[in-house]
Order: structure tokens, then C-alpha cells, then sequence
């Protein structure tokens, strides 16, 4: 079941033996329990007047029979108890003419019960042992078998599967009640069976009863609600939600099973409650997995997990990712066979040694909202985004990472992430591609690393092959006086054709005047250099590495090649021609390869690397600036 299995909670019994104008027993019930009274009398032409209780709740008779003297009633309240619950009063009422009969009254609780399903026909007898029968018309009814016989004494026996129902009190002279309840796993009839002590006459009937989230309600909803407090916090079952912590053989709050339900049918919303705000969801060492569809090889459905409160807390003191996938291969489709996720408004605390964050594999869209906590220094990585051949745009809102050795590892092709917000990072706050990436492009918005402990490296370039990743905004800021980030850049490349560009870079010390400069790792000598050649930044407000400060001029002679060393794009202006190629303005290439101009531009913009000379003839009066300010 996906709120825990129905099952009878408290019992309470009051019995009579000279009989009573009206009996009452008071039943400690759970808000969100169904109750059942059962009566037994006896006695000639015996009937009831009416039932009730201290909350004002109505009841319903589910049937009733005899056996000579021997009477059964069977009566359910109209509706789950609701409100406050503790000490509900069931009276009984006998009609007139039946209140000097012998009577039993019991009530008992049915937990996690909605209403009755299915009440199957009486049945009576004397030397064969009492049995009824009931045809359930879903998986996982509660099945009652409520019987009334003749004086007995000794221990009734139940048949197999079933679990005897204790009743309290002695019963009165002449009638005794038994019963039993088990849970029906499969639709259909369903028989239960006694066997009394000695040879008594009896009456007997089964009555089914519905869970009060059966799977019957449960598949193919297009929203799960799941809560981090149950039954032992508020009395009732996953707090009303459709899984919880009392959803059976759960280590995650439910939040596991429901997405496996989701899975097997045609995927939807699970909505995270905030019942329980301060310590939200702790799911213990056991990680979230993407499960698999219902054919076993990968989840081809969207799901969506989504917070009711901003920022609804997921709790994880496992080793390893909090949430990881078990797909094992892409299946190299497109469409329908591609796999969504959607995390909204949900922190990833990570506490424990060597834990993670999200290993998403195989996972073609992910729009988040996502923050992650740990322990730095442990091997943490708060987002492993790992490759795979999808052909399509990727588009993520909003990344947010904190205390972990490695904020975000980028290793998948087409990329779109609005916002990447990196805290206290280890090691670096950004890694871009693996040892076994190809061909790498991406897109980042905004990228703010701050607040860092120590890190090696701002942005970290793994990948060996080309890289074609743009950065809007790299704000690396510090909160100290001193630089926290020990490079900015780690650039060992192998394929030195620029592939990372910084649309605009800031190197700033947090409420400090001025600005930091950018520091790159990329070996020494012409290595360096080369490595260099890898990025280029657009813009920046840092002392880069082979500024030319504005205003500085740099004179020029025929053939005399000027190069930007620098990782920004400068741009030179050239001065007026006739529109061909009066000066013969050449450009040579990262590779050495120039190129002459067919015609002389007003600008050329240099890249990392590349240089510019006049071949024809030089203008007398015209001096090159670098135009990229510090």
C-alpha cells in the first residue's frame, strides 16, 4: 500500500448480561480511523435502535442475521474520525423490546481504512466451524470476519493468514463474540474461517473494507504528496499524504516509493509537504535512485519533486550521492525515450564522509532549484552532471552548491544553466569536462564562487578535446583581504583552440576597493602560454595577465608582428583607408598561419594568441592601443 497496509488498531468491549436501555464504550481511536461496532445479543426478534457517538458521528448497519437465539450486528461509522479523537464514546441503543437481552458491544479502529468495500452474505451453523467469505473488488482491502455464537469457553483458533481480534472483557451469559482481520494482497473472494472450542451454533459474516490510499487510488495520479511526519508524530498515517514515513519497507520518508510509482505509469509531480520544516526529510544513509521504467532499462516518463515550502530540506548521512540514477546505458534515443527530471525548491544536506550531492546520468533535462551542503574536505561533489549523446538544449535555472570539494562538474554536452552559485568550495568551484569527454559546449549565465576555503582552482578545464563553453558572468569574489582561490584558472589543455570564453570576469575582495588579479595553472614556458590560448575573457574588471593598460601606446613598424598575449579579446583600431588594402593589414592565427585582409577594416578584434602587422606601409602618424582596461 502506498500509505501502509489497513489495520485494526485499539479494541474496546463492554458487555451485558441482563441487558440495558442503552450501552456505551469509550474506544481511544487515532483522528483518520474508521470505526466498526459489532453486536452481539441474545435472544427472540432482537434489533437495534440506533448507534452513535460523543463526536456527533452517524453509523450505518452493514447487516445483520441469526442463528436461533444467537444475533449478530455489524454497523460502521459514516466517515473517518476527524478532529480530536482521543476517548470517542460509542453508544448503543437498544430498540424497544430487546433491552432485557443479553449484549456485547465491541468497538475497534480501523487504521488506514476509508470506507467498506464489499459485505458478503451471513453465514450460520452448529457442528461445522464458522467461515465467511467476501469478494474484494481491489488489492489490499482489510477483510473483518465478525462472528457471534452461543457460550463458549476455551481459545478460538483463526485460519491461515489471519489474526485473532482480542476482546477484552468476559462475555455475558448466553453469547460470546470472536473475529479476525488480515489484509487481501490480490482482488477477489476472500475466505475466513474459526474454529470454536466446543459445538456452539454461531453467525459469521466478512466484511472488506478499503485502505485509505489503495493502489487502486494511487496509480496513474498526476500528483503524489509525500510527508516527513506520520503516525507517531500526529496520530495518523503519512500525516494524510499519499506516502510517508508509515508507507511500508520506506527508509526514505516515501519519497523513494513515490517515484517508483510514478515511474511504472505515465510520471507526474510529487509534491514534498513542510509538515516538518526545521529537520524536513532525512532519509539516513539510504541515497535516492532514478528508478527505472516498467520495462527495467531506463525511466522514460518526467518526474517532477517539488517543494510546498521554498527550500524543503532533504537530509543525508549516507556515503556516496544523495540521489543518483541506476541507468546503466543511453539508449540512444530521442523523444519520448528521453529522461525527465525536475527538482524544484529542494536542499541536499550532505553530512557524512565521502557523501555527494547529484549524480545525474542519463538525464536529458533537469530545471532546478537545487542546494547542497556537506562537509568539505571529504571527496564531495555537489553536481555530476556526466555525458551522454543527447542532441538537445538542457535548460537549468539555478544551481546552488555549498561546502563541498567540487561545486559543479559540467561533463555534458549542451548545457543551459541561468545561475551557478558555488560557497566554500575545496578544491575548485567549477570543473568543465572529464578525461573521457569528446566534443563539450555549454552555456552558463551567471557563475558566482565566493566565501571559498581555500580552493585551488575557480575554474577547472578536465576536458582534453575541444570545449566550446561560454560563461556570461564569473564573479570570483573573496570575503577576505587576502585571495582565497589559489588560481583562477587551471588550464592543462591538449587542444589549445580557445574553449572557454568569459563574456565578462570579475576578481573582487568582498567590501574592499580595487580588484584581485586573475591567476592561471598551466604549467611554465611556452606551455603556459599555449595553455593560455585555451580562454579568452571578453571583458574583466582584474589585472589579467599581459594587459596593455589603456592609454599606454605601442608603436608599430611595417612587418613588425603585435601579439595579444593577453586572455582577453582586444580590439585595435585602424586608421582611415581607402576601403582596400592600402596598409595591408595581416592577421596571423593561434596556429602561426597569417592571413591578409582583403580589405583594411576600421577595427580588428585579437584573440588570445593572434597578432595583426601592416605588410603594405605603416601610417606615419598612427600608434596601437590595447584597449581592454584594467
Amino acid at each position: 500500500m502506498a500509505a501502509g497496509a489497513p489495520t485494526v488498531g485499539s479494541v474496546q468491549n463492554v458487555s451485558s448480561s441482563t441487558g440495558a436501555a442503552s450501552i456505551s464504550v469509550t474506544l481511544p481511536v487515532l483522528e483518520g480511523s474508521l470505526i466498526v461496532v459489532q453486536i452481539s445479543m441474545y435472544g427472540s426478534m432482537l434489533t437495534i435502535s440506533s448507534v452513535t457517538d460523543s463526536q456527533g458521528g452517524s453509523y450505518t448497519l452493514l447487516g445483520s442475521d441469526n442463528h436461533g437465539s444467537v444475533w449478530e450486528f455489524v454497523y460502521v461509522r459514516t466517515g473517518n474520525v476527524v478532529g480530536n479523537p482521543v476517548g470517542t464514546a460509542v453508544t448503543v441503543v437498544p430498540a424497544s423490546g430487546s433491552t432485557t437481552a443479553p449484549i456485547e458491544v465491541t468497538a475497534m479502529e480501523l487504521i488506514n481504512a476509508s470506507a467498506e468495500d464489499a459485505v458478503g452474505s451471513f453465514h450460520t451453523g452448529t457442528s461445522t466451524p464458522p467461515l465467511a467469505t467476501v469478494t474484494t473488488s481491489v488489492d489490499g482491502d482489510l477483510v473483518l470476519f465478525l462472528g457471534s455464537a452461543a457460550t463458549f469457553s476455551g481459545t478460538v483458533t483463526y485460519g491461515s493468514g489471519q489474526t485473532g481480534i482480542v476482546y477484552p472483557s468476559s462475555p455475558p451469559t448466553s453469547v460470546s463474540s470472536f473475529g479476525s482481520f488480515q489484509v487481501d494482497p490480490s482482488s477477489g473472494s476472500v475466505s475466513s474461517s474459526a474454529t470454536l472450542p466446543t459445538s456452539v451454533g454461531w453467525v459469521a459474516v466478512s466484511v472488506a473494507f478499503l485502505a485509505g490510499t489503495p493502489w487502486i487510488a494511487v496509480q496513474w495520479k498526476p500528483v503524489f504528496t509525500v510527508s516527513p511526519v506520520g503516525l507517531a508524530a500526529v496520530g495518523f498515517y503519512n500525516a494524510g499524504a499519499d506516502f510517508g514515513p508509515d508507507t511500508p519497507g520506506t527508509s526514505t520518508c516515501g519519497i523513494q516509493e513515490a517515484m517508483n510509482a510514478l515511474a511504472q505509469g505515465a510520471g507526474g509531480t510529487i509534491i514534498l509537504l513542510p509538515n516538518n520544516a526545521t529537520e524536513g526529510y532525512d532519509i539516513g544513509n539510504s541515497p535516492l535512485t532514478i528508478p527505472l521504467d516498467s520495462s527495467g532499462t531506463f525511466m522514460a516518463v518526467p518526474i517532477v519533486i517539488r517543494a510546498a515550502a521554498p527550500l524543503q530540506l532533504i537530509t543525508y548521512t549516507g556515503s556516496g550521492y544523495a540521489l543518483t540514477s541506476n541507468a546503466t546505458a543511453w539508449p540512444g534515443e530521442a523523444g519520448a525515450r528521453q529522461t525527465y527530471l525536475t527538482l524544484d525548491g529542494i536542499a541536499f544536506s550532505i553530512s557524512a564522509e565521502n557523501g555527494g550531492g547529484l549524480y545525474l546520468n542519463f538525464i536529458p533535462l533537469v530545471d532546478s532549484f537545487v542546494s547542497v551542503s556537506g562537509i568539505a574536505g571529504n571527496g564531495q561533489t555537489g553536481i555530476n552532471y556526466l555525458p551522454n549523446n543527447n542532441s538537445t538544449e538542457e535548460f537549468n535555472r539555478e544551481f546552488r552548491v555549498a561546502e563541498c570539494d567540487i561545486g559543479l562538474v559540467l561533463a555534458r554536452d549542451h548545457v543551459v544553466l541561468g545561475k551557478l552559485v558555488v560557497a566554500q568550495a575545496e578544491t575548485q568551484g567549477l570543473q568543465i569536462g572529464d578525461a573521457s569527454n569528446a566534443v563539450l559546449d555549454g552555456f552558463i549565465g551567471s557563475f558566482h564562487l565566493f566565501n571559498n576555503a581555500a580552493a585551488e582552482y575557480g575554474i577547472f578545464s578536465a576536458n582534453q578535446n575541444r570545449s566550446d563553453v561560454t560563461i556570461g558572468n564569473f564573479v570570483c569574489e573573496e570575503d577576505s583581504d587576502t585571495p582565497l582561490v589559489t588560481y583562477t584558472f587551471a588550464l592543462n589543455q591538449y587542444d589549445y583552440r580557445p574553449g572557454i570564453t568569459i563574456c565578462h570576469l570579475y576578481r573582487l575582495l568582498s567590501g574592499s576597493p580595487g580588484t584581485l588579479p586573475a591567476t592561471f595553472y598551466g604549467g611554465s614556458g611556452s606551455g603556459a602560454m599555449a595553455n593560455l590560448r585555451y580562454l579568452r575573457v571578453l571583458s574583466a574588471l582584474s589585472e589579467l595577465l599581459g594587459f596593455q593598460s589603456a592609454g599606454q601606446p605601442l608603436p608599430m613598424r611595417s612587418g613588425q608582428q603585435v601579439m595579444n598575449a593577453a586572455v582577453v579579446c582586444q580590439r585595435v583600431f585602424l586608421p582611415p583607408s581607402t576601403g582596400g588594402t592600402q596598409y595591408g593589414v595581416a592577421l596571423v592565427d593561434v596556429y602561426g598561419t597569417a592571413k591578409l585582409l582583403p580589405y583594411d577594416p576600421p577595427f580588428v578584434d585579437l584573440h588570445p594568441g593572434e597578432s595583426i602587422y601592416f605588410n603594405t606601409s605603416v601610417p606615419a602618424s598612427w600608434t596601437w592601443y590595447g584597449m581592454a582596461s584594467s
